[in-house]
């Protein structure tokens, strides 16, 4: 049950329609998305792809702020949008760093994610890495303990 002060029901259904057919258009969306995939360097059009993600990025934490905030009431609601947009600016992000060269250090970063705990640096080896996962797990637990 909503409390008796919640905003009406259909102030957030306007505001998210509102959304649906501006920001978050299929054909702006996709559009950004074709812009930002086909930057491969840094140049003038490149520049403005990036702008016009940049603008994206902000309206959209704008509209899903303005969502948190003034939409608690209807979190069952309003959570799975926020998500859902959050997850769109995660990939624009991700695309982003893409397309302007990054890709290899991106590369770099998942490997070293996807083969955790088992990383093998340069200047370690993985007995040394998983001794430092040892340690640090056990500070964990031992902090855990302390604030119990």
């Amino acid at each position: 049950e909503r409390p008796s002060q919640a905003r009406a029901f259909i102030s957030l259904f306007k505001e998210v329609h509102r959304f649906s057919q501006t920001l978050s258009n299929v054909n702006i969306v996709v559009g950004l998305l074709n812009d930002l995939k086909s930057q491969k360097h840094l140049s003038e059009e490149t520049s403005q792809a990036l702008s016009k993600e940049q603008n994206w990025q902000l309206s959209a934490t704008t509209f899903c702020n303005r969502l948190e905030t003034y939409y608690g009431e209807f979190e069952d609601v309003a959570l799975p949008l926020v998500t859902s947009i959050r997850t769109i600016q995660h990939g624009f992000r991700d695309l982003t760093g893409n397309s302007i060269g990054s890709g290899k250090n991106i590369l770099n970063v998942q490997n070293h994610l996807l083969s955790y705990p088992y990383y093998k640096h340069e200047k370690s080896s993985t007995v040394e890495v998983m001794n430092k996962v040892n340690i640090e797990s056990a500070s964990l637990e031992i902090l855990n303990q302390v604030c119990s």
